[in-house]
């Protein structure tokens, strides 16, 4: 005989694939709305011909989708990468339709391979699901720890290990120390997500010098970058677990936890993409503790994080809230066609940008030695791609060379997709890991790398990657090193958050 507690789980489980298949066929719906749009827009400038072949690749690659709903909006890494394909190849080009194909690239390479740029990215889209679907077996199969019952969680008061209370206190100690002795590096370096003034530049002897900084503050600031970053990996589990302990309401517990997210995510150093990966780990840590209360609130959060975003985004640009202004900072954060062209257009400009480029920018990224092999080789690829901004605007205005255009640099048309391919093959291995582990710090910690390394796929690239991946190195060895299991066990009916 079946339990009516079964029924109801099986009940929910098809609800919810009903709802996911209706809400993909409603991005299909939009995206093939988009492609008319621009398809049939006889103001299109001539070089983005093509550009109604993003929108329409993207329906395309949602098809074979529904049959896989269960990974697509379940699992995280493949629902960010899946996000930010959506919103590069449908808003940004329908963002760029209202906003008279604005872009901060122009010139002759845009001119020239806008159309091939637009092709080797529905190219790489294509590829990247592609390998999503075969590898979506190993996501189906991995179950996440602990599995959440409708019961609410009850939790056993623990004391945190002494050595990673040492550890977090050393880091906090550094920062203070450091901002005491210079109080401008709190105005330099610790800004808000928004609103922060156009007044608020980072200066050039604050700059780390895995930037353009040197000398001993470059130093002590990068230090402190990087000690900063190990707190956002590390505290906020920890606080997250103190408040769970608390013996108090939902609500109250609630409130303290939306506080605490409110402070990740609107606190940031110069590097404010962390802040916002700190924030969307910690909601899912959230989820894992206080159940299914708090699960029923994340889509309204995830929400307001994605708004935070937006118009953070538009702060940092100093632009205005218009098409236009709109349409220049997706294409530019989001890796558009101008950007793929211009990488394309510099890889056939420079003969030196081949596959032996790739030593010199893995050498150019490794923190803290960037500054010595700068000594030994000059150029990066991706500072090659920025001479042609440099070109355009007469200055250096910091744009990132696109995964899928690093792998064009490296290996040409067919073999470029490789890039985004690796960033989504770390971000789905770090996701697994997170989903099996059952230490809420380390489990923080991976959800955080997979977050950071979907992000590698259009927002930044395999370079910047490089760079995560020592931080997430930094901070696993930091927790291994300080501190006992803290877990999140289920036991018959109830979690208890413990620490052996």
């Amino acid at each position: 005989m079946i339990k009516n507690g079964y029924i109801d789980d099986a009940n929910n489980r098809i609800k919810k694939s009903y709802r996911s298949v209706f809400l993909l066929i409603l991005i299909i719906s939009f995206s093939i709305f988009t492609a008319v749009l621009i398809g049939f827009d006889q103001t299109r400038p001539s070089n983005y011909n093509f550009l109604w072949m993003l929108p329409l690749t993207f329906s395309l690659i949602c098809f074979p989708l529904v049959s896989y709903t269960r990974i697509l909006f379940h699992r995280i890494s493949v629902f960010l990468v899946f996000s930010l394909y959506f919103i590069r190849m449908v808003i940004s080009p329908l963002s760029m339709f209202w906003g008279n194909y604005g872009s901060y690239g122009y010139g002759y390479f845009v001119d020239t391979y806008s159309g091939m740029a637009i092709i080797l990215m529905s190219y790489e889209a294509v590829m990247v699901f592609a390998f999503i679907i075969i590898n979506s077996k190993k996501l189906k199969n991995n179950n996440i720890l602990p599995i959440q019952t409708k019961n609410s969680t009850k939790v056993k008061r623990t004391k945190l290990p002494f050595l990673f209370k040492l550890a977090l206190g050393s880091l906090l100690a550094y920062i203070v120390m450091l901002v005491v002795s210079n109080p401008s590096l709190i105005r330099s370096n610790f800004v808000f997500l928004i609103g922060t003034p156009n007044s608020w530049v980072l200066k050039q002897e604050y700059a780390s010098i895995n930037g353009s900084g040197s000398g001993t503050l470059g130093i002590l600031v990068t230090l402190m970058n990087t000690v900063f970053w190990l707190l956002q990996a590390l505290l906020p589990p920890v606080i997250l677990l103190k408040i769970a302990q608390k013996k108090s309401s939902f609500y109250h517990k609630f409130v303290l936890s939306l506080i605490l997210l409110s402070l990740v995510l609107l606190i940031a150093t110069e590097t404010r993409a962390s802040s916002v990966e700190s924030a969307i780990a910690l909601i899912i840590v959230m989820s894992l503790v206080f159940g299914q209360k708090f699960s029923k609130k994340i889509p309204l959060m995830m929400l307001i994080i994605g708004v935070v975003v937006v118009v953070g985004l538009f702060s940092k640009s100093s632009v205005g809230f218009n098409f236009e202004d709109l349409s220049k900072t997706l294409t530019a954060y989001f890796s558009g066609p101008q950007n793929v062209a211009i990488s394309i257009g510099v890889a056939k400009e420079y003969s030196e940008l081949n596959l032996f480029m790739l030593p010199v920018d893995i050498a150019l990224k490794i923190p803290y030695l960037s500054s010595f092999f700068k000594s030994i080789f000059s150029y990066s690829s991706n500072d090659y791609f920025n001479t042609v901004f440099a070109n355009l605007y007469g200055r250096n205005i910091g744009q990132i060379i696109p995964a899928i255009g690093q792998g064009y640099v490296y290996f040409g048309f067919i073999l470029s997709p490789i890039i985004p391919c690796l960033a989504v093959a770390i971000a789905m291995k770090f996701e697994k890991k997170a989903r099996s582990e059952a230490n809420i710090v380390f489990k923080y910690i991976f959800y955080l790398a997979a977050i950071m390394m979907s992000r590698a796929t259009i927002i930044s690239n395999m370079l910047s990657g490089i760079g995560y991946m020592f931080n997430i190195f930094l901070a696993y060895v930091v927790a291994s090193l300080t501190m006992k299991y803290i877990t999140v066990r289920k036991m018959k009916n109830q979690e208890v958050l413990l620490i052996k």
